[in-house]
Parts: C-alpha cells; sequence; structure tokens
C-alpha cells in the first residue's frame, strides 16, 4: 500500500464564499495537479431497504453520531481532526466476504475470478477464507449481484469501531492472536469470523486483521477537515482507493481501526478482501 498523495484542495472558493464545512455543501471537490487523471465518481448505490431485521450474515448500526479519525499527536495526517460524524441507519456484513460466496457469483458469470489467488486458495479447499485478489471494481461488482454496495469508509470506521473512539474493535487493549489475525499469528488468513472475541461493539468480526478491506471511497488528504458531518459519501473522484483494517501480514500497532491506507483501485493482492453494506430507511 502507498500513501503518497496526489491531489490538493482548491480552498479559494470555501473561503471567499464565507461558508464553512459544516455549512458548504458536500465537500469541496479535489482538483488534481494538470496532467493527472481523475476518475468518475462511482454510480448510485443500490436503493435503501425498508426497515426491518438484518438480513442473514450482517449487522444493523444505528443511525447516530461516532468519533471518527486520530486525536492530536496519535496516527498520520490524513486521520485528523478527529471529528464526530453523524451517519443513518445501515447493515453491514458480520464477516469478511468468504470466498465460496464470492465464487458464486463467478458461476453467475457477474464477477470475474480472483485476479492473484494460488491453488491452494481455490473454493474447494478454503471456502470460509475471505476472497482476495480482487480489485476494487471487482469488490463493488459483487456487492451490487448480492443487491448491496460497499460501505462508505465512515460507515467502515463506525461499525469497527462503535461511538467512543476506540482504537480497536474490542476497546484499547493490545492486539492479540486471540483477538485478530495479524504478523505472528499463523500462516495466511483464517477462516472468516474465527476470532469471535475481537468483535467491535456492533457485533462485526475481522474489522481488524486478516485481511485489508476495499471500501466505497477515493482518497483525499483534506477530507477529514472539510468534508461535510452528515454521512459523508467520500470525495467525488482521485485516484487511489481507501482500504481498511490491516492483515495477517501486518504488526499488531498497525491494526487500529482509525488507520487508513489506500491503492489504485485497478490492483488486486493476496491481502485485500472486502465486505458489503446496505442502506436502511428510516
Amino acid at each position: 500500500m502507498t500513501r503518497r498523495l496526489c491531489c490538493t484542495l482548491v480552498l479559494l472558493t470555501v473561503t471567499t464564499s464565507g461558508c464553512t464545512s459544516s455549512s458548504c455543501p458536500p465537500c469541496a471537490e479535489p482538483r488534481c495537479p494538470e496532467g493527472t487523471p481523475g476518475a468518475a465518481a462511482a454510480p448510485n448505490a443500490p436503493a435503501a431497504v425498508a426497515a426491518g431485521p438484518p438480513a442473514a450474515g450482517m449487522v444493523r448500526v444505528a443511525a447516530g453520531a461516532f468519533l471518527r479519525g486520530s486525536p492530536e499527536g496519535v496516527g498520520l495526517e490524513d486521520e485528523r481532526p478527529q471529528r464526530s460524524i453523524h451517519l443513518d441507519t445501515f447493515d453491514i456484513d458480520r464477516t469478511e466476504v468468504p470466498l465460496r460466496d464470492y465464487q458464486k457469483c463467478v458461476a453467475a458469470q457477474t464477477c470475474a475470478p480472483p485476479e492473484c489467488g494460488e491453488p491452494e486458495d481455490k473454493a474447494e479447499t478454503r471456502p470460509d477464507h475471505p476472497v482476495v485478489c480482487v480489485s476494487w471494481a471487482q469488490a463493488k461488482a459483487y456487492c451490487e449481484w448480492a443487491g448491496k454496495r460497499l460501505p462508505t469508509e465512515a460507515e467502515w470506521e463506525k461499525a469497527a469501531r462503535g461511538d467512543d473512539g476506540r482504537l480497536f474493535p474490542w476497546g484499547n487493549q493490545a492486539p492479540s492472536c486471540e483477538l485478530a489475525n495479524h504478523s505472528g499469528c499463523g500462516e495466511g488468513t483464517h477462516p472468516v469470523g474465527s476470532k469471535t472475541a475481537g468483535a467491535s461493539p456492533h457485533g462485526a468480526l475481522d474489522m481488524a486483521g486478516n485481511v485489508y478491506e476495499w471500501v466505497a471511497d477515493w482518497h483525499h488528504e483534506a477530507y477529514y477537515e472539510l468534508c461535510p458531518d452528515r454521512n459523508p459519501p467520500g470525495p467525488p473522484r482521485g485516484d487511489k482507493k481507501i482500504v481498511r483494517g490491516g492483515a495477517f501480514s501486518y504488526a499488531a500497532d498497525e491494526l487500529t481501526v482509525h488507520g487508513r491506507t489506500f491503492d489504485r483501485p485497478e490492483v488486486a493482492y493476496d491481502q485485500v478482501g472486502f465486505r458489503c453494506a446496505r442502506s436502511v430507511a428510516p
């Protein structure tokens, strides 16, 4: 994963109009240096489902505010400022999408097969492990096939940390191999949902470790400062997509729920998977 930044926000329109990040329409659009391509925003997500119990395999995250980002002196610059963000109700998968479920989408000829898997990573031998080696577009295609969508970065973080600003899904206790699959906990991925002691306040599993997860948002270094404080949709365009959560090959201190990294949406890695979400009507 890289942390090299492409875009710089042009703040002139904000300062001259007298509006602030909370009073402006959704964040000022990032403007990249001349000659830098910017990809178009993603199409509209599926419509919200009627209120009712969450679907099988999903957990409900109720509407309300949570603390997003890192406090001063913690984390990296693009994780600050720490702010209270309000999100509407949504559901999110309890676990990362397992390979067996993704292969159903491949069989339906909607999803492309994983791009970098080894023979031992096939569904017949590792059906309960998270699907990896998929690009952002492949993850998006699966979620839409399943009647869902990728979570926004804000939704992912709220599902992972609850509303109290904790450092890890389970609290502020340092990670252990009982709580999360990280470096030193064995070879490669573990079956999804196997670290039940590391559940988030909303009941989501594997939000720290096992594999990184694609989310819907483009990356922009100043988005946390300038975005709206209600249902931030992410920057409208960019060059790199956000991935969250840490992975099996990363150290325990790299699994914080506020940590952000990003990469080109067309790449696929053996330590990046995803989970899906859906909006819930009021």
